[in-house]
């Protein structure tokens, strides 16, 4: 029952969607057994870029994206919004002609949380602030999946308006997974018609934990 509740939650992205209008969301990551299950979602609308102003010609940029952790267990958070960092192969040094080390499928990621970051205590529903953090690397699942989706937002983008058929209300999944493989992703990433916190507790609680 739990699958067909998860399947039927998937059509929803591709019956209703429109990319400009509608939010756009990514499970990026799940883990946990039953009581104690997390999830991991990324707002794809908006990639920003963090590059600080000095290192614009370099051949590193910074980008940003916003990524949630949904909590079962009651001792945890409610949720957790991330502004996840990540250093990326700088698209305007490559333009320039410059030697830039792309981004391989196995590289771990260097990342940091960004300002902006907070969690939403249970117990109240109240958020709280999260302190910014160092520069650390990493080879978790769900970073790098967030990375590569942020560090190739461009390609993304394409490659969600290239399959998806606003007029048909038809999204090619298939298609899909084949372009985003190009960019070191799983083929089987799931796209849902969710972006926003409160739409991505909802969407744990109602599609991914429904017993």
């Amino acid at each position: 029952m739990k699958s067909i509740r998860l399947h039927a939650a998937l059509l929803t992205f591709a019956v209703t969607l429109s990319i400009d209008a509608f939010g756009l969301g990514a499970i990026l990551h799940l883990q946990g057994d039953t009581g104690d299950r997390e999830a991991f979602f990324a707002d794809v609308r908006v990639i920003s870029d963090r590059t600080p102003m000095n290192q614009i010609f370099g051949p590193i940029s910074v980008k940003e994206i916003d990524v949630t952790a949904v909590y079962e267990n009651g001792t945890k958070p409610e949720w957790v919004t991330m502004r996840l960092q990540f250093e990326c192969p700088s698209e305007i040094a490559e333009a320039l002609g410059e030697k830039v080390k792309p981004m391989k499928a196995s590289d771990p990621v260097s990342f940091r949380i960004g300002p902006g970051s907070y969690l939403v205590r249970r117990v109240d529903l109240k958020p709280e602030d999260m302190p910014e953090s160092d520069w650390k690397e990493s080879s978790a699942p769900m970073l790098m999946r967030a990375a590569r989706i942020a560090c190739n937002d461009i390609e993304f983008d394409k490659a969600l308006r290239a399959t998806v058929n606003v007029k048909a209300k038809t999204f090619d999944e298939a298609a899909f997974g084949k372009k985003i493989a190009k960019l070191g992703l799983p083929a089987d990433l799931k796209m849902i018609g969710q972006a926003t916190s409160n739409e991505f507790l909802d969407f744990a609680w109602s599609a991914l934990w429904w017993e």
